[in-house]
């Protein structure tokens, strides 16, 4: 078991989410970075969907409760184990009694941590996320609070050898398919809207990012189409001409112009994009979104044999 002591700004229950159920209007949940997931419950020797701690900008700690070993994933957040630093991407030993400290990056926004045997909360759709809006999944549907105690699953391993993988970087250079409503926007309108850099605004969360640029004026329109489905990844223009991109927590409907569709590589980009750091769009095509997957799953085959590998030891 683990305790929270102090959850920071957000710490919620995630694993992938929830899928099959948007006709039901209920959003998809689950983590922002679905990658940082799988690397650190392998690590562990957890199935890949185990439920973890999302841990959005710091000042949060934990204390274990029993003997545990964890894995940060994401940012660490310049985490600290009793006061020893914990680094992004290894396997560690924690001691009952022990305090996790994730004290907040200016470079970085989420943290991941994942627990040998993963979260034990019950299943609400087949899944253990928190939907905060709906006010279901994880703990009773809320954000982490100060006191709670959470309980585990029994390892798969008794035994973690310390080891390590690295995760892919992030980055603020975002590739994107063209959406359905681009053609409603001539040729000039697309090459301004990806020549300079956009801006996270604060009001951004787990629903969505919100960009703005100092040109915005341009972007204004007055274009009306029927709402329609939505889901992580589309990019949604409001008459304002603020950019969204919508994340896990986004809505099931919108009735905005869809710009674009973020390509499932690069949308985890957005775990760490804090207020006022810029974005760079780049429009793609449907081989190049399909090239990045595959290299995705090659870097998760090379982390898989070097688990094996180590076991052997």
């Amino acid at each position: 078991m683990i305790e929270v002591i102090n959850p920071g700004p957000l710490s919620t229950v995630q694993d992938f989410g929830r899928f099959g159920h948007r006709q039901q209007g209920i959003p998809q949940s689950g983590v922002l970075d679905p990658l940082a997931l799988i690397i650190g419950n392998r690590l562990l020797g957890n199935e890949d969907d185990a439920a973890a701690i999302e841990i959005t900008a710091g000042n949060a700690v934990f204390r274990f409760l029993e003997d545990c070993s964890f894995v940060l994933m994401g940012s660490s957040l310049n985490a600290t184990l009793n006061d020893m630093p914990v680094h992004s991407g290894w396997c560690m030993q924690a001691k009952q009694g022990n305090v996790l400290r994730l004290k907040g990056s200016l470079h970085a926004l989420r943290s991941y941590l994942c627990l040998a045997g993963g979260i034990d909360v019950p299943l609400v759709l087949n899944s253990r996320s928190t939907d905060i809006q709906g006010q279901f999944g994880g703990l009773s549907g809320k954000p982490l609070q100060s006191g709670t105690v959470i309980s585990l699953f029994k390892p798969h391993q008794t035994q973690v050898s310390a080891q390590g993988a690295l995760q892919p970087p992030y980055f603020n250079h975002i590739r994107v398919l063209p959406g359905p409503h681009l053609a409603c926007f001539d040729e000039h309108w697309k090459l301004r809207f990806t020549e300079k850099p956009w801006s996270v605004q604060l009001s951004s969360n787990r629903m969505g990012t919100r960009l703005i640029r100092d040109d915005v004026e341009f972007f204004n329109h007055n274009i009306r189409i029927p709402s329609q489905a939505v889901h992580p990844g589309v990019i949604q223009l409001p008459p304002s001409g603020e950019a969204m991109v919508l994340l896990a927590d986004c809505q099931t409907t919108g009735g905005y112009p869809i710009i674009g569709q973020v390509i499932e590589a690069d949308l985890r980009h957005f775990t760490q994009l804090g207020a006022s750091e810029p974005v760079y769009f780049e429009f793609v095509d449907i081989n190049t979104a399909t090239k990045a997957h595959e290299t995705t799953l090659f870097h998760l085959n090379r982390i898989n044999i070097a688990i094996e590998n180590n076991k052997k030891k």
